[in-house]
């Protein structure tokens, strides 16, 4: 047996690296081949992402030419639509009758007492083509769905009420109006008697619709609690809409809403002067002990109704027979119902209702009211008036002179 040698070893590790190298290059050989095909697959892959990037841009210029040609018909359509507009509303001038009904009103329909509109109720029953020996001729035209009437070959025209209407409450009459011809137009109100006023309708503004508001108080000698008949006495064609009574517009009423004694040091206070409490002012340990006081509303309806609201509990004072503690409110000031007058101007309350009171049941005009209800020789009064400052929406503070410049005050807040 042949020994080995030292170059048979190496001879051998030189064959097994050569088959590794080889396997590598076959190795090497199919990588690239997988490199080879990969690149042209990207290279595809490049095309249509190219194509498609073509495809998007050519859809975006066509998108944008389609929004601007839309954008350009619609420019048209309206400029069209103008036109039209503009050429209804010469051919309306020519004929000499309104293109549309007027404007409609706006007022609320509890402020107003409607004659002939279709914007509100109208007074059931009202005849609008009486037989008075007139020559006008009524109908009625509709413009989109809005009726108005119309007095052709107009000489005299009366409407006559079912029943008279009572309008003294309302402030003004409202008329629309459109005429291209009247060269008079006088509209009466009558009452019983007759007695009859008429104002006179500006015909100035022709081919164009006319609103006014005609003062009820420049009807007078008229009755406006018995109105029973328009008339209209002119000439030509005149068309008519929203001819009704309207009330004056009422200024928003801050005390309206429930109020509450403001829980806070000095909301009761007493002294020589309005607004001063040098000689009482409730401090936070007298508002907690009275929280059943602080809970007692006082509440201001619209409709000028006024309540004082206890409840099972309020502070009854000395002279009520109470403790000075919280008890069982006594009449008559044990939640009476009354009524308010309000004067924003002058910045007065008066509380109507034997019992109804604000703050204090005891501070009235004048003096306090004591056991027998007759300190100082005040006994319980009807009304009280009081002195309000309005602080903002949500707070007020209420005087009570009672005698001698002594003043009692107090804070409250709305709820």
């Amino acid at each position: 047996m042949m020994a080995c040698t030292k170059d048979d070893d190496q001879d051998a590790e030189i064959a097994s690296l050569t088959e590794q190298l080889n396997q590598l290059k076959t190795d090497l050989a199919g990588l690239t081949a997988q490199l080879s095909t990969l690149n042209s697959s990207n290279s595809a892959l490049e095309a249509e992402v190219d194509a498609l990037t073509a495809t998007v841009s050519a859809l975006q210029t066509s998108n944008a030419t389609l929004t601007t040609d839309t954008t350009t018909m619609s420019a048209t359509i309206a400029a069209l639509s103008d036109q039209i507009t503009e050429l209804a509303i010469e051919i309306a001038a020519l004929k000499g009758v309104p293109y549309a009904a007027p404007t409609a009103p706006t007022a609320a329909a509890d402020m107003v007492m409607s004659i002939f509109s279709d914007s509100y109720t109208n007074v059931a029953g009202t005849e609008f083509n009486p037989n008075w020996g007139q020559s006008t001729v009524v109908t009625t035209e509709d413009y989109d769905g809005n009726d108005v009437m119309k007095y052709a070959s107009l000489n005299y025209q009366g409407t006559q009420f079912a029943a008279a209407l009572d309008v003294s409450t309302y402030s003004v009459l409202h008329v629309d109006y459109f005429t291209s011809d009247a060269t008079a137009l006088d509209f009466f109100l009558i009452s019983t008697g007759p007695v009859e006023v008429a104002k006179a309708l500006p015909v100035t503004n022709k081919g164009a619709w006319n609103s006014i508001d005609i003062p009820l108080s420049s009807f007078s000698p008229v009755v406006l609690s018995d109105l029973i008949q328009f008339k209209v006495v002119g000439n030509g064609t005149v068309y008519f809409d929203n001819i009704y009574f309207k009330k004056a517009a009422v200024a928003a009423n801050p005390l309206a809403g429930t109020w509450k004694i403001t829980p806070e040091a000095g909301s009761l206070a007493v002294g020589p002067s309005k607004g001063s409490g040098e000689w009482w002012s409730i401090d936070a340990a007298g508002v907690t002990t009275r929280a059943c006081y602080y809970d007692d509303q006082y509440v201001f309806g619209t409709d000028g109704s006024f309540s004082n609201v206890m409840g099972d509990q309020t502070w009854v004072e000395g002279w009520q027979g109470g403790g000075d503690a919280c008890g069982t409110p006594v009449a008559p000031h044990n939640g009476a119902s009354a009524t308010y007058t309000y004067d924003a101007t002058a910045g007065t309350l008066v509380i109507n209702g034997s019992g109804a009171f604000i703050g204090l049941a005891k501070a009235v005009n004048g003096g306090e009211l004591a056991t027998d209800g007759a300190r100082n020789s005040v006994p319980i009064p009807s009304s009280l008036t009081y002195e309000v400052t309005i602080v903002d929406a949500s707070n007020i503070t209420v005087h009570i002179g009672i005698g001698g410049g002594a003043y009692w005050n107090y804070k409250l807040t709305k709820e």
